[in-house]
Parts: structure tokens; C-alpha cells; sequence
């Protein structure tokens, strides 16, 4: 595990002196370990320790975040289903971890699938629909924990910001189509102002590195607000940049600002 893990920061570190093709080739080594480790995790008693069924699905994970680096989704779809059926057993409220991997995984499946949308590898209309599904399920398992732990948080605002830009991609298709699109537009602004929402509430409690995530949930919201609901883009916006209301968070906040 710990040696696929270093030769994924070495295939980052190549990436960013381009050298792409010792990357791809760290990145598939990378691969290789993960696939031993999950060979060696799987003949440990999964069901009598709770923590070596974690440690088996945080293999899988990593190796579908090791498929996303070099850009091949369907494989890194297929881990993080992997991760998802090996995780789906553990308790989550024994252990905090539990909880965060699974939401983890369906949030990266989300993400995955969008981007074989984006890249056209699966048929456009179900693609998305599983995509929204694994977001809404990674939702599911955070709601009402995420103001628990810090790092439920931060899941959850990455499965809100996942699952709008879901929710757009399908705004899209639906307007090509000339279909109704209230119920998709309202979805998308509903999970950007909930993202937001508990951004405003983290930021309160001093939790301030969620800005940038929240930054693009703003910006997007912005951006779908402005084009489906316009009537309620003015409101939008001053919930979060005005200066002369209390619970506005990030009314001194350039980039808001600029976006606003």
C-alpha cells in the first residue's frame, strides 16, 4: 500500500516536470502494488476485523485514484465499485473512517462518470444518472454527521460541488432535448446553496480552508442561477458577499467579490 502510494506523489512529481511518460509508467507500478496488497488483504479475516475490511477498500480507492491520474476512468470506476461493495459491510458509526471511505468512494465514482460523460466513453443520459445517484448516496451517508467532524465536512461539500456540476451536465442534455428543466435546475441550486450553507457554518466555527471548494461552489451557482433562475441570482449572491449582513462569510473575499 505505502509503496503504491509513493509512486503515485513520484508520478505527480514527473508530471509536473514532464516527464508524462515515466509518470504513466510510475503511475502503472503503482497500480501493480495496490493490486498485491489487495491480493494479500483478501485472505485476512475481513469479517471478524472491521479494520482490515477498511484497509482492503482504502486499496481500492487508491488504486482508482492511481487510474484517474493518468486519465482512465472505466478502470477507475471500476475500483472505486470495488471499494464501495468492500466497504458497504462496516459499521460506520464505530469508526469515523469507515463513514469517510465509503462517502469517499461514491463521491470519486460520482466524479469518474462525469468525466466518461465529459470524455464520451458511456452513453451520455445513464452515465449522468448513475453519476447523480453515487453523489446523492455519498450525500446520504454524510447529512447528518457532517457538522461532526471536520473531515465529514469536507466530503460533503465535494459531494454537493459533484453533484451540481452532475446536475448541470444533465441541465444540458435536457435543454438539447427541449424537456422541462425546472426540477433539474432547482436540484442544482438547492445542493450549491445547502454547500454553501455549510461552508458559512464551518467558517463560523474557524474551519477557513474550505474557501476555495466553496469558492467554486459559489462561482458555479453564480453561473447556473444566472442562466436557469435569474429571478433569484440577486438573492444568491448577497446570502453570501453582503458586507452588511452578519451571516454573509465571505463578503471581504476577493475572489467572491469577483465573482459577484
Amino acid at each position: 500500500m505505502n509503496r503504491g502510494n509513493a509512486l503515485q506523489k513520484l508520478a505527480a512529481e514527473q508530471g509536473q516536470q514532464q516527464r508524462n511518460q515515466e509518470a504513466v509508467a510510475s503511475v502503472r507500478t503503482a497500480v501493480a502494488a495496490y493490486d498485491e496488497a489487495i491480493a494479500v488483504l483478501r485472505t485476512l479475516p475481513l469479517d471478524a476485523h472491521h479494520d482490515y475490511r477498511n484497509h482492503l477498500g482504502a486499496a481500492w480507492l487508491n488504486r482508482g485514484h492511481a487510474f484517474i491520474s493518468i486519465s482512465e476512468f472505466i478502470p477507475a470506476a471500476s475500483s472505486f465499485e470495488a471499494a464501495i461493495s468492500e466497504l458497504a459491510p462496516l459499521p460506520r458509526d464505530t469508526d469515523p473512517s469507515y463513514r469517510l471511505n465509503i462517502a469517499g468512494a461514491w463521491t470519486n465514482l460520482a466524479h469518474v462518470l462525469l468525466s466518461q460523460h465529459e470524455q464520451q466513453l458511456a452513453e451520455s443520459g445513464p452515465t449522468l444518472a448513475r453519476a447523480r445517484a453515487a453523489a446523492e448516496t455519498a450525500l446520504s451517508e454524510l447529512v447528518e454527521v457532517q457538522l461532526t467532524h471536520v473531515a465529514f465536512a469536507e466530503m460533503s461539500l465535494r459531494a454537493r460541488r459533484a453533484l451540481a456540476m452532475i446536475l448541470g451536465a444533465q441541465l444540458v442534455l435536457t435543454e438539447a432535448a427541449r424537456q422541462p428543466i425546472n426540477e433539474l435546475a432547482s436540484a442544482a441550486t438547492d445542493a450549491i446553496d445547502e454547500g454553501l450553507e455549510l461552508a458559512r457554518e464551518c467558517e463560523r466555527r474557524g474551519a477557513a480552508h474550505f474557501r476555495p471548494l466553496a469558492a467554486r461552489l459559489f462561482r458555479m451557482g453564480a453561473q447556473i442561477y444566472g442562466v436557469h433562475q435569474p429571478q433569484f441570482l440577486a438573492e444568491f449572491l448577497l446570502d453570501n458577499v453582503d458586507p452588511t449582513d452578519a451571516d454573509a462569510a465571505f463578503a471581504s473575499d476577493l475572489e467572491f467579490r469577483s465573482v459577484a
